[in-house]
């Protein structure tokens, strides 16, 4: 039994995972949703308890809602 082929994300939109490193830009950079044309939707991050800082860099959530505006500015001029 063959799986069904998958479909082509052209103009879907999609959410990821995104801790603000540079790891996290490169994984949706070479991601197959945005290279197809895929729209970045959402992105998410896990913050500390009180909510200021992301568990993963410690990063503020201004600078993180900063490079997440850089970042959706970004993958939509890339898959126009």
């Amino acid at each position: 039994m063959n799986p069904a082929p998958a479909q082509s994300p052209t103009g879907r939109q999609f959410a990821s995972s995104w801790s603000g490193g540079h790891d996290s830009a490169l994984a949706l950079a070479l991601d197959r949703a945005v290279r197809e044309g895929g729209q970045v939707a959402a992105l998410f991050t896990m913050f500390t308890e009180g909510g200021e800082r992301s568990r993963s860099h410690g990063l503020l959530r201004e600078i993180l809602a900063r490079s997440v505006d850089e970042v959706l500015a970004v993958t939509c001029r890339s898959t126009a």
